[in-house]
């Protein structure tokens, strides 16, 4: 009788160790997928814009001796949280004469907004909110002396977009199409 009860008190444990085992198992898959849904939900509030660019000119102002570039841009937002752009710049990279290969960057520029349509484009300005899930879109302008490129091609355009939070965010134009100003002169 007394090796019955051993028997069954062993048993008993044994059970109750299987169904602590299996709950144990259950308890790690749920804490996985908590982990998992957590670290989602953590990724859509991290600050996340995505430049578009639309279309881009580039048009010599002679009385300025200047390379005005327009640049039509949407942005979107896509995480859960409210951003902001701090910054708008344009980098250009070209060939000197001598072979040597160099950046210039220019920050947008509000005031070149008259230099295409003669002001009438939807000019994005800066700091600009950015709601989350929302996008924006408007035109930038940058310009840059006609000095800098003297014998020189750009090989490169990067637009660059800084957030509040300091992060970057780079879209490149391969195309950029001249306007030349074909009013008479009188």
């Amino acid at each position: 009788m007394a090796n019955d009860l051993s028997l069954y008190a062993a048993i008993g444990s044994g059970v109750a160790a299987l169904v602590s085992a299996w709950f144990a198992y259950l308890s790690i898959r749920v804490s996985k997928r908590s982990l998992c849904l957590s670290e989602q939900q953590e990724e859509r509030h991290r600050p996340h814009l995505v430049p578009y660019l639309m279309d881009g000119y580039v048009k010599f102002v002679a009385h300025e001796n200047l390379r005005v570039y327009g640049f039509s841009l949407s942005i979107s937002n896509r995480s859960d949280v409210d951003d902001s752009v701090a910054q708008i710049e344009l980098q250009l990279t070209y060939k000197a004469p001598s072979g040597i290969s160099i950046a210039v960057k220019a920050r947008h520029d509000t005031k070149l907004n008259n230099v295409f349509a003669g002001g009438n484009m939807a000019m994005l300005p800066i700091p600009l909110r950015i709601d989350a899930h929302q996008t924006i879109a408007g035109w930038v302008y940058f310009g840059i002396k006609e000095e800098l490129f003297r014998g020189s091609a750009v090989d490169k355009f990067t637009i660059i977009l800084t957030d509040s939070h300091d992060i970057v965010s780079t879209v490149e134009p391969i195309i950029v199409r001249e306007l030349v100003d074909e009013t008479p002169k009188s």
